[in-house]
């Protein structure tokens, strides 16, 4: 047996695995990101964001941010 399949079979034995066995490579040498770059209009925006920054209360616009954003 190498060192390595020593090692593996040692850990094992503490029912412990090196992640990469599992999960393939985690760390390519080339990133390959799912994000789609966006460029948000801000004359198309503009008219709902006023919208609803008249159709809705501080407090309502906090709920919808915190429900949004948990804490914890």
């Amino acid at each position: 047996m190498t060192t390595d399949e020593l090692a593996y079979k040692a850990l094992e034995g503490l029912g412990a695995a090196p992640l990469r066995r599992f999960h393939g490579n985690l760390f390519p040498a080339e990133p390959k990101s799912r994000a789609v770059p966006y460029r948000w209009s801000r004359q198309e925006l503009r008219p709902h964001l006023l919208h609803f920054s008249r159709a809705l209360s501080l407090e309502e616009a906090e709920r919808a941010l915190a429900r949004s954003h948990p804490r914890g």
